[in-house]
Protein backbone atom coordinates (compact mmCIF):
# COMPACT_ATOMS: atom_id res chain seq x y z
CA UNK A 1 0.00 0.00 0.00
CA UNK A 2 1.43 3.21 -1.03
CA UNK A 3 2.17 5.55 2.33
CA UNK A 4 1.16 9.33 2.09
CA UNK A 5 3.05 11.71 3.79
CA UNK A 6 1.74 15.11 3.87
CA UNK A 7 3.32 18.07 4.44
CA UNK A 8 2.84 22.24 5.06
CA UNK A 9 3.69 24.54 2.76
CA UNK A 10 8.05 24.00 2.92
CA UNK A 11 10.54 26.18 3.79
CA UNK A 12 11.62 28.04 0.81
CA UNK A 13 14.70 27.87 -1.55
CA UNK A 14 16.46 26.46 -4.46
CA UNK A 15 19.38 23.98 -5.62
CA UNK A 16 19.13 21.29 -8.08
CA UNK A 17 17.78 17.49 -6.84
CA UNK A 18 18.93 14.64 -8.21
CA UNK A 19 17.75 11.23 -7.60
CA UNK A 20 20.53 9.02 -5.69
CA UNK A 21 21.13 6.19 -3.52
CA UNK A 22 20.80 8.16 -0.55
CA UNK A 23 17.50 9.14 -1.74
CA UNK A 24 16.16 5.77 -1.86
CA UNK A 25 14.31 4.43 1.14
CA UNK A 26 14.80 0.83 2.20
CA UNK A 27 12.70 -0.86 -0.23
CA UNK A 28 13.76 0.46 -3.26
CA UNK A 29 11.11 3.37 -3.46
CA UNK A 30 11.56 6.84 -4.50
CA UNK A 31 10.10 10.41 -2.65
CA UNK A 32 7.72 12.06 -5.02
CA UNK A 33 6.42 15.71 -4.10
CA UNK A 34 2.61 16.60 -5.39
CA UNK A 35 2.34 20.19 -5.14
CA UNK A 36 -0.62 22.12 -5.71
CA UNK A 37 0.00 24.22 -8.36
CA UNK A 38 -3.42 26.03 -9.05
CA UNK A 39 -6.74 25.69 -7.16
CA UNK A 40 -9.88 26.95 -7.08
CA UNK A 41 -9.17 28.16 -3.28
CA UNK A 42 -5.63 30.16 -4.00
CA UNK A 43 -4.25 29.60 -0.45
CA UNK A 44 -3.75 25.95 -0.65
CA UNK A 45 -1.48 26.43 -3.78
CA UNK A 46 1.93 26.00 -3.13
CA UNK A 47 0.54 22.82 -1.04
CA UNK A 48 2.40 19.40 -1.12
CA UNK A 49 1.18 15.97 -0.65
CA UNK A 50 4.94 13.60 0.02
CA UNK A 51 4.59 10.21 -1.37
CA UNK A 52 6.52 7.23 -1.94
CA UNK A 53 6.51 5.38 -5.46
CA UNK A 54 7.86 2.11 -4.97
CA UNK A 55 6.07 -0.75 -7.28
CA UNK A 56 2.20 0.38 -6.29
CA UNK A 57 0.56 2.91 -8.62
CA UNK A 58 -0.84 6.55 -6.68
CA UNK A 59 -4.43 7.56 -7.76
CA UNK A 60 -5.02 11.24 -8.19
CA UNK A 61 -8.14 12.36 -8.01
CA UNK A 62 -10.71 14.45 -6.53
CA UNK A 63 -10.71 12.75 -3.47
CA UNK A 64 -7.04 11.25 -3.16
CA UNK A 65 -4.27 11.77 -1.52
CA UNK A 66 -4.39 14.46 1.69
CA UNK A 67 -2.68 17.46 1.84
CA UNK A 68 -1.68 19.61 4.83
CA UNK A 69 -5.21 20.71 5.93
CA UNK A 70 -6.31 17.12 6.02
CA UNK A 71 -8.35 17.41 3.03
CA UNK A 72 -7.67 16.10 -0.79
CA UNK A 73 -8.25 18.41 -3.92
CA UNK A 74 -11.79 19.08 -3.50
CA UNK A 75 -12.37 20.21 -6.71
CA UNK A 76 -15.75 19.80 -8.60
CA UNK A 77 -13.96 19.88 -11.96
CA UNK A 78 -11.97 17.09 -11.11
CA UNK A 79 -13.32 13.44 -11.63
CA UNK A 80 -14.26 11.41 -8.57
CA UNK A 81 -12.66 8.25 -11.10
CA UNK A 82 -9.04 8.15 -10.33
CA UNK A 83 -5.89 9.10 -12.81
CA UNK A 84 -3.38 6.09 -11.72
CA UNK A 85 0.54 7.26 -12.11
CA UNK A 86 1.82 3.18 -12.63
CA UNK A 87 5.74 2.72 -11.77
CA UNK A 88 8.02 1.43 -14.50
CA UNK A 89 11.07 -0.61 -14.22
CA UNK A 90 13.84 1.70 -14.43
CA UNK A 91 12.13 4.54 -12.98
CA UNK A 92 9.41 7.06 -14.76
CA UNK A 93 5.54 6.60 -14.92
CA UNK A 94 2.70 5.66 -16.70
CA UNK A 95 -0.53 6.87 -16.54
CA UNK A 96 -3.42 5.66 -17.13
CA UNK A 97 -7.38 6.90 -16.54
CA UNK A 98 -9.15 4.85 -14.58
CA UNK A 99 -12.29 5.84 -16.61
CA UNK A 100 -14.07 8.02 -19.39
CA UNK A 101 -14.24 10.61 -17.17
CA UNK A 102 -11.16 11.17 -16.30
CA UNK A 103 -9.20 13.92 -18.58
CA UNK A 104 -5.75 15.24 -17.81
CA UNK A 105 -2.85 17.26 -19.42
CA UNK A 106 1.02 16.51 -19.04
CA UNK A 107 3.38 19.80 -19.70
CA UNK A 108 0.26 21.60 -21.16
CA UNK A 109 -0.58 18.14 -23.73
CA UNK A 110 -3.68 16.51 -23.59
CA UNK A 111 -3.52 12.63 -22.52
CA UNK A 112 -5.56 9.85 -23.76
CA UNK A 113 -4.15 6.85 -21.79
CA UNK A 114 -0.72 4.91 -21.83
CA UNK A 115 1.74 8.04 -21.89
CA UNK A 116 5.11 7.34 -20.37
CA UNK A 117 6.92 9.88 -17.65
CA UNK A 118 10.29 9.45 -17.94
CA UNK A 119 12.71 9.56 -15.05
CA UNK A 120 14.58 12.72 -16.57
CA UNK A 121 11.25 14.60 -16.69
CA UNK A 122 9.59 13.64 -12.74
CA UNK A 123 13.57 14.97 -11.59
CA UNK A 124 13.00 18.00 -13.64
CA UNK A 125 9.62 18.18 -12.64
CA UNK A 126 6.01 17.52 -14.63
CA UNK A 127 3.17 19.87 -14.63
CA UNK A 128 -0.36 17.40 -14.55
CA UNK A 129 -3.91 18.81 -15.34
CA UNK A 130 -6.96 17.13 -14.08
CA UNK A 131 -10.09 17.73 -16.28
CA UNK A 132 -10.12 21.78 -16.15
CA UNK A 133 -9.46 22.17 -12.56
CA UNK A 134 -6.14 21.44 -10.09
CA UNK A 135 -2.91 21.88 -11.47
CA UNK A 136 -0.16 19.61 -9.65
CA UNK A 137 3.63 19.29 -10.15
CA UNK A 138 5.51 16.04 -10.03
CA UNK A 139 8.60 15.80 -9.11
CA UNK A 140 10.92 13.70 -7.57
CA UNK A 141 12.51 14.56 -4.21
CA UNK A 142 12.16 14.88 -1.04
CA UNK A 143 11.78 18.49 0.64
CA UNK A 144 14.83 19.01 3.37
CA UNK A 145 14.27 20.18 7.07
CA UNK A 146 14.72 23.94 7.91
CA UNK A 147 14.30 25.88 11.14
CA UNK A 148 12.63 28.92 9.47
CA UNK A 149 11.90 29.52 5.84
CA UNK A 150 14.22 33.15 6.40
CA UNK A 151 11.24 35.43 4.13
CA UNK A 152 12.29 33.42 1.07
CA UNK A 153 8.70 32.61 -1.24
CA UNK A 154 8.10 29.94 -2.89
CA UNK A 155 7.09 25.52 -2.50
CA UNK A 156 9.58 24.08 -4.41
CA UNK A 157 11.83 20.79 -3.32
CA UNK A 158 15.25 22.91 -4.32
CA UNK A 159 14.16 26.15 -2.25
CA UNK A 160 13.62 24.26 1.09
CA UNK A 161 17.11 22.69 0.70
CA UNK A 162 18.42 26.35 0.17
CA UNK A 163 16.78 26.96 3.55
CA UNK A 164 18.65 23.85 5.17
CA UNK A 165 21.57 25.14 3.74
CA UNK A 166 21.55 28.77 5.11
CA UNK A 167 21.15 27.02 8.48
CA UNK A 168 24.19 25.47 8.23
CA UNK A 169 25.99 27.87 6.36
CA UNK A 170 25.38 30.82 8.58
CA UNK A 171 27.26 29.06 11.56
CA UNK A 172 30.52 29.28 9.42
CA UNK A 173 33.23 31.55 9.60
CA UNK A 174 34.67 31.65 5.81
CA UNK A 175 33.49 33.50 3.05
CA UNK A 176 30.41 32.03 1.05
CA UNK A 177 29.59 33.21 -2.97
CA UNK A 178 26.44 33.08 -3.42
CA UNK A 179 25.71 32.58 -7.46
CA UNK A 180 22.46 32.75 -9.73
CA UNK A 181 20.57 34.46 -12.52
CA UNK A 182 19.63 38.15 -11.96
CA UNK A 183 16.58 38.98 -9.91
CA UNK A 184 16.91 35.43 -7.90
CA UNK A 185 17.38 36.99 -4.61
CA UNK A 186 20.75 36.67 -4.13
CA UNK A 187 20.69 39.72 -1.65
CA UNK A 188 18.07 38.29 0.28
CA UNK A 189 19.64 35.08 0.46
CA UNK A 190 22.98 36.71 1.82
CA UNK A 191 20.69 38.92 4.47
CA UNK A 192 19.20 35.31 5.88
CA UNK A 193 22.55 33.74 6.40
CA UNK A 194 23.66 37.17 8.35
CA UNK A 195 20.67 36.97 10.71
CA UNK A 196 20.77 33.38 10.83
CA UNK A 197 24.60 33.22 12.06
CA UNK A 198 26.12 34.57 15.49
CA UNK A 199 26.44 38.29 13.95
CA UNK A 200 23.28 38.77 13.51
CA UNK A 201 22.84 41.67 15.97
CA UNK A 202 26.35 43.19 14.12
CA UNK A 203 25.79 45.31 11.10
CA UNK A 204 25.42 44.28 7.59
CA UNK A 205 26.66 45.97 5.14
CA UNK A 206 26.18 45.51 0.90
CA UNK A 207 28.05 47.18 -1.47
CA UNK A 208 27.52 47.09 -5.25
CA UNK A 209 31.33 46.55 -7.10
CA UNK A 210 29.88 47.24 -10.39
CA UNK A 211 29.08 50.95 -9.10
CA UNK A 212 32.25 51.31 -7.83
CA UNK A 213 35.22 53.33 -10.41
CA UNK A 214 37.95 51.67 -10.05
CA UNK A 215 39.98 54.55 -9.04
CA UNK A 216 37.57 55.01 -6.13
CA UNK A 217 37.02 51.78 -5.31
CA UNK A 218 40.64 50.85 -2.99
CA UNK A 219 39.45 54.45 -1.11
CA UNK A 220 35.64 53.25 -0.39
CA UNK A 221 36.27 49.68 0.44
CA UNK A 222 39.25 50.26 2.53
CA UNK A 223 38.56 53.92 3.46
CA UNK A 224 41.04 56.83 3.32
CA UNK A 225 42.79 59.12 5.61
CA UNK A 226 42.99 63.46 5.85
CA UNK A 227 44.84 64.78 2.69
CA UNK A 228 45.71 60.92 1.23
CA UNK A 229 45.21 62.44 -2.37
CA UNK A 230 43.77 65.62 -3.36
CA UNK A 231 40.11 66.02 -2.27
CA UNK A 232 40.38 63.80 0.39
CA UNK A 233 39.43 66.70 3.25
CA UNK A 234 38.39 64.67 5.70
CA UNK A 235 38.92 60.80 6.73
CA UNK A 236 36.66 57.78 5.58
CA UNK A 237 36.37 54.61 7.43
CA UNK A 238 35.48 52.38 4.04
CA UNK A 239 32.81 49.58 4.08
CA UNK A 240 35.38 47.17 5.79
CA UNK A 241 35.38 48.87 8.93
CA UNK A 242 31.92 49.83 8.76
CA UNK A 243 30.90 46.32 8.63
CA UNK A 244 33.48 45.24 11.67
CA UNK A 245 32.07 42.65 13.46
CA UNK A 246 29.32 41.68 11.16
CA UNK A 247 28.61 41.07 7.77
CA UNK A 248 29.93 42.32 4.53
CA UNK A 249 28.42 41.27 0.96
CA UNK A 250 30.00 42.25 -1.93
CA UNK A 251 27.62 42.13 -4.79
CA UNK A 252 28.36 41.51 -8.59
CA UNK A 253 31.63 40.25 -7.32
CA UNK A 254 32.66 39.63 -11.23
CA UNK A 255 32.57 43.24 -11.44
CA UNK A 256 35.40 43.83 -9.17
CA UNK A 257 38.20 45.53 -10.76
CA UNK A 258 41.51 44.04 -10.90
CA UNK A 259 43.54 46.75 -9.25
CA UNK A 260 41.50 46.16 -6.24
CA UNK A 261 41.81 42.02 -6.07
CA UNK A 262 44.87 41.55 -4.57
CA UNK A 263 43.96 43.84 -1.76
CA UNK A 264 40.75 41.80 -1.45
CA UNK A 265 42.52 38.40 -1.13
CA UNK A 266 44.59 40.08 1.95
CA UNK A 267 41.50 41.29 3.53
CA UNK A 268 40.22 37.72 3.39
CA UNK A 269 43.42 36.01 4.41
CA UNK A 270 45.11 37.79 6.94
CA UNK A 271 41.98 40.19 7.99
CA UNK A 272 43.97 43.15 7.53
CA UNK A 273 43.01 46.36 5.30
CA UNK A 274 45.42 49.10 4.72
CA UNK A 275 43.18 52.75 3.94
CA UNK A 276 44.79 54.54 0.85
CA UNK A 277 47.24 56.90 2.77
CA UNK A 278 47.06 54.90 6.23
CA UNK A 279 48.46 52.04 7.96
CA UNK A 280 47.40 48.85 8.55
CA UNK A 281 44.53 47.27 10.48
CA UNK A 282 42.86 44.64 11.94
CA UNK A 283 39.20 44.00 10.63
CA UNK A 284 36.42 41.08 11.73
CA UNK A 285 34.85 40.66 9.15
CA UNK A 286 32.70 37.82 7.48
CA UNK A 287 32.51 38.37 3.60
CA UNK A 288 30.13 37.04 1.47
CA UNK A 289 29.71 37.22 -2.30
CA UNK A 290 27.17 37.16 -4.59
CA UNK A 291 27.69 37.45 -8.81
CA UNK A 292 25.53 36.45 -11.89
CA UNK A 293 28.26 35.77 -13.93
CA UNK A 294 30.70 32.56 -14.12
CA UNK A 295 33.82 33.66 -12.86
CA UNK A 296 34.92 29.89 -13.36
CA UNK A 297 35.51 30.80 -17.11
CA UNK A 298 37.34 33.66 -16.60
CA UNK A 299 40.03 32.83 -14.33
CA UNK A 300 41.96 31.60 -17.41
CA UNK A 301 42.15 35.13 -18.76
CA UNK A 302 43.30 36.80 -15.99
CA UNK A 303 40.55 38.64 -15.35
CA UNK A 304 39.80 37.35 -12.09
CA UNK A 305 42.44 36.56 -9.91
CA UNK A 306 42.38 32.64 -9.39
CA UNK A 307 43.39 32.99 -5.59
CA UNK A 308 40.97 34.94 -5.07
CA UNK A 309 38.62 33.30 -6.72
CA UNK A 310 39.24 30.11 -4.62
CA UNK A 311 39.27 31.96 -1.32
CA UNK A 312 35.83 33.38 -1.79
CA UNK A 313 34.13 29.78 -3.28
CA UNK A 314 35.17 27.82 -0.01
CA UNK A 315 31.70 27.64 0.25
CA UNK A 316 29.24 27.75 -2.07
CA UNK A 317 25.53 28.50 -2.31
CA UNK A 318 23.82 28.34 -6.19
CA UNK A 319 20.05 29.63 -6.24
CA UNK A 320 18.57 28.47 -10.11
CA UNK A 321 16.61 30.69 -12.51
CA UNK A 322 13.15 30.74 -11.63
CA UNK A 323 11.58 28.85 -14.80
CA UNK A 324 13.64 25.68 -12.81
CA UNK A 325 11.26 26.40 -9.89
CA UNK A 326 7.66 26.33 -10.97
CA UNK A 327 6.48 25.28 -7.55
CA UNK A 328 7.85 28.72 -6.74
CA UNK A 329 6.78 30.21 -9.44
CA UNK A 330 2.79 29.59 -8.60
CA UNK A 331 2.98 30.61 -5.05
CA UNK A 332 5.44 33.71 -5.57
CA UNK A 333 2.79 34.72 -8.66
CA UNK A 334 -0.22 34.21 -5.45
CA UNK A 335 2.26 35.92 -2.67
CA UNK A 336 2.98 39.12 -4.91
CA UNK A 337 -0.60 39.25 -6.10
CA UNK A 338 -2.30 39.42 -2.80
CA UNK A 339 0.46 42.28 -1.71
CA UNK A 340 -0.38 44.45 -4.80
CA UNK A 341 -3.90 43.91 -4.46
CA UNK A 342 -3.84 44.86 -0.93
CA UNK A 343 -2.85 47.88 -2.18
CA UNK A 344 -5.29 48.62 -4.45
CA UNK A 345 -7.84 47.35 -2.09
CA UNK A 346 -8.86 44.78 -4.02
CA UNK A 347 -7.64 42.04 -1.56
CA UNK A 348 -11.04 40.06 -1.32
CA UNK A 349 -10.37 38.46 -5.35
CA UNK A 350 -8.06 35.89 -3.90
CA UNK A 351 -10.58 34.53 -1.62
CA UNK A 352 -11.81 30.97 -2.89
CA UNK A 353 -14.19 30.57 -5.33
CA UNK A 354 -17.60 28.61 -4.53
CA UNK A 355 -18.40 25.85 -6.16
CA UNK A 356 -18.77 25.95 -9.83
CA UNK A 357 -17.64 29.52 -9.92
CA UNK A 358 -15.16 31.32 -12.14
CA UNK A 359 -12.20 32.07 -9.53
CA UNK A 360 -10.61 35.37 -10.28
CA UNK A 361 -7.22 33.96 -10.79
CA UNK A 362 -7.77 31.46 -13.38
CA UNK A 363 -6.04 28.06 -15.01
CA UNK A 364 -5.28 29.60 -17.80
CA UNK A 365 -3.93 31.88 -16.51
CA UNK A 366 -1.40 30.38 -14.30
CA UNK A 367 -0.67 27.44 -17.26
CA UNK A 368 0.47 30.83 -19.29
CA UNK A 369 2.61 31.86 -15.94
CA UNK A 370 4.34 28.27 -16.05
CA UNK A 371 4.93 28.06 -19.28
CA UNK A 372 6.93 31.52 -19.20
CA UNK A 373 10.77 31.75 -19.41
CA UNK A 374 11.05 34.38 -16.72
CA UNK A 375 14.25 35.86 -17.87
CA UNK A 376 14.06 38.41 -15.17
CA UNK A 377 13.18 35.78 -12.19
CA UNK A 378 11.58 37.32 -9.76
CA UNK A 379 12.16 41.08 -10.05
CA UNK A 380 10.11 40.20 -13.61
CA UNK A 381 7.20 38.31 -11.47
CA UNK A 382 6.96 41.06 -9.22
CA UNK A 383 6.59 43.24 -11.98
CA UNK A 384 3.50 40.97 -14.04
CA UNK A 385 1.83 40.50 -10.26
CA UNK A 386 1.40 44.12 -9.91
CA UNK A 387 0.36 44.84 -13.02
CA UNK A 388 -2.85 42.06 -12.93
CA UNK A 389 -3.61 43.15 -9.72
CA UNK A 390 -4.05 46.66 -11.49
CA UNK A 391 -5.74 46.11 -14.50
CA UNK A 392 -7.82 43.36 -13.03
CA UNK A 393 -8.57 44.48 -9.55
CA UNK A 394 -12.32 44.64 -10.52
CA UNK A 395 -12.71 41.68 -12.72
CA UNK A 396 -11.70 38.12 -12.70
CA UNK A 397 -8.60 37.69 -14.86
CA UNK A 398 -10.19 34.72 -16.54
CA UNK A 399 -8.10 34.53 -20.19
CA UNK A 400 -4.57 35.60 -20.60
CA UNK A 401 -4.34 39.35 -20.42
CA UNK A 402 -3.37 40.43 -24.24
CA UNK A 403 -1.08 42.97 -22.94
CA UNK A 404 1.27 39.92 -21.30
CA UNK A 405 3.69 38.75 -23.27
CA UNK A 406 3.87 35.47 -22.06
CA UNK A 407 5.44 31.83 -23.36
CA UNK A 408 8.63 30.33 -23.61
CA UNK A 409 11.03 32.57 -25.14
CA UNK A 410 13.76 32.12 -27.94
CA UNK A 411 16.65 33.55 -25.31
CA UNK A 412 18.55 37.12 -26.21
CA UNK A 413 18.41 40.16 -24.73
CA UNK A 414 16.30 41.19 -22.06
CA UNK A 415 13.54 43.40 -22.96
CA UNK A 416 13.16 46.54 -21.51
CA UNK A 417 9.15 45.94 -20.03
CA UNK A 418 7.36 41.89 -19.54
CA UNK A 419 4.63 44.08 -20.10
CA UNK A 420 4.18 44.66 -24.19
CA UNK A 421 2.09 47.60 -25.15
CA UNK A 422 1.92 45.72 -28.75
CA UNK A 423 1.54 42.13 -29.82
CA UNK A 424 4.55 39.83 -29.77
CA UNK A 425 6.41 39.02 -32.88
CA UNK A 426 4.13 35.82 -33.69
CA UNK A 427 5.85 32.36 -34.24
CA UNK A 428 4.24 29.24 -35.52
CA UNK A 429 4.43 27.85 -32.19
CA UNK A 430 7.05 28.86 -29.12
CA UNK A 431 8.65 25.50 -28.93
CA UNK A 432 9.65 25.89 -32.43
CA UNK A 433 11.08 29.07 -32.09
CA UNK A 434 13.30 28.22 -29.32
CA UNK A 435 13.99 24.57 -31.17
CA UNK A 436 14.93 26.93 -34.27
CA UNK A 437 17.21 29.43 -32.46
CA UNK A 438 19.14 26.30 -31.15
CA UNK A 439 19.98 24.70 -34.26
CA UNK A 440 16.88 21.92 -33.74
CA UNK A 441 19.26 20.54 -30.86
CA UNK A 442 17.06 18.39 -28.40
CA UNK A 443 19.18 19.17 -25.08
CA UNK A 444 19.85 22.71 -25.04
CA UNK A 445 16.22 23.79 -26.49
CA UNK A 446 14.54 21.41 -23.28
CA UNK A 447 16.95 23.17 -21.29
CA UNK A 448 15.97 26.88 -22.68
CA UNK A 449 11.86 25.88 -21.83
CA UNK A 450 12.28 24.34 -18.84
CA UNK A 451 11.11 20.92 -19.73
CA UNK A 452 13.18 17.42 -20.25
CA UNK A 453 13.89 15.99 -23.51
CA UNK A 454 11.30 13.49 -23.47
CA UNK A 455 8.09 16.41 -23.19
CA UNK A 456 9.81 18.23 -25.78
CA UNK A 457 10.01 15.06 -28.43
CA UNK A 458 5.96 15.12 -27.11
CA UNK A 459 5.25 18.64 -28.03
CA UNK A 460 7.33 17.98 -31.35
CA UNK A 461 5.19 14.89 -32.31
CA UNK A 462 2.14 17.05 -31.60
CA UNK A 463 3.73 19.80 -33.95
CA UNK A 464 4.34 17.41 -36.45
CA UNK A 465 8.17 18.58 -36.29
CA UNK A 466 9.80 15.81 -38.22
CA UNK A 467 12.92 13.98 -36.48
CA UNK A 468 15.96 13.20 -38.34
CA UNK A 469 16.20 9.31 -38.32
CA UNK A 470 12.48 9.90 -39.93
CA UNK A 471 13.55 11.70 -42.63
CA UNK A 472 13.66 10.04 -46.22
CA UNK A 473 16.07 9.68 -48.72
CA UNK A 474 14.23 11.73 -51.06
CA UNK A 475 13.09 14.42 -48.25
CA UNK A 476 17.28 14.76 -47.78
CA UNK A 477 17.98 15.17 -51.23
CA UNK A 478 15.51 17.50 -52.58
CA UNK A 479 16.77 19.56 -49.37
CA UNK A 480 20.52 19.20 -51.08
CA UNK A 481 19.29 20.37 -54.38
CA UNK A 482 17.94 23.76 -53.00
CA UNK A 483 20.79 24.53 -50.43
CA UNK A 484 24.37 24.44 -50.83
CA UNK A 485 25.58 22.76 -48.08
CA UNK A 486 24.01 20.19 -45.23
CA UNK A 487 24.12 22.47 -42.58
CA UNK A 488 21.63 25.01 -44.74
CA UNK A 489 19.64 21.81 -45.36
CA UNK A 490 19.11 21.26 -42.10
CA UNK A 491 17.84 24.31 -41.16
CA UNK A 492 15.39 23.80 -43.95
CA UNK A 493 14.18 20.05 -42.97
CA UNK A 494 13.64 21.45 -39.02
CA UNK A 495 16.11 19.07 -37.84
CA UNK A 496 19.86 19.58 -35.95
CA UNK A 497 22.65 19.54 -38.30
CA UNK A 498 24.23 16.56 -36.36
CA UNK A 499 21.03 14.50 -36.36
CA UNK A 500 20.95 15.06 -40.86
CA UNK A 501 24.35 13.77 -40.80
CA UNK A 502 24.10 10.96 -39.36
CA UNK A 503 21.06 10.26 -41.07
CA UNK A 504 22.62 10.63 -44.23
CA UNK A 505 25.57 8.26 -43.01
CA UNK A 506 23.19 5.84 -42.02
CA UNK A 507 21.08 6.09 -45.60
CA UNK A 508 24.46 6.22 -47.59
CA UNK A 509 23.97 9.65 -48.98
CA UNK A 510 27.78 11.32 -48.97
CA UNK A 511 28.25 14.40 -47.07
CA UNK A 512 29.94 17.65 -47.86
Amino acid sequence: MLRIVTMGTPDLTTLDHTIDDRSLSGDGSVPLAVTLLWHPDPKRIGYRAQVLLGRTPLHISRSEPLFPDERPLDDPRISRSPLQLVPQPGGGLQLWPSGPSVRFTIDGEAGQGGEQVALEDLQRGVVLGLGRGALLLLQLGEAATASRNFGLVGASVALSRIAQRIDTLAQRPEPLLITGPSGTGKELVARAVHRAGPRADKPFVAVNLAALAPGTAPSQLFGHERGAFTGAGRAHQGFFVEADGGTLLLDEVGACPPEVQSQLLRALESSEIQPVGGAVRKVDVRVLAATDSVIEDRLCEDDFRAPLYFRLARSKLHIPPLRRRPADIAVQLVHFLRIALHGFGAGERLRPAPPHAAPWLSRDVMEAVLAHGWPGNTRELISVAGELAERFGSEPVCGLPHFIRIGPRVPGPRPESTLAQRPAPCESSPVEGVLRAHGYQLGPSARALGIGVATLRRRMAALDLPRAQELGPDQIRAALDKHPDSNSAAVHLRVSAHGLKLRMKELGLGDD
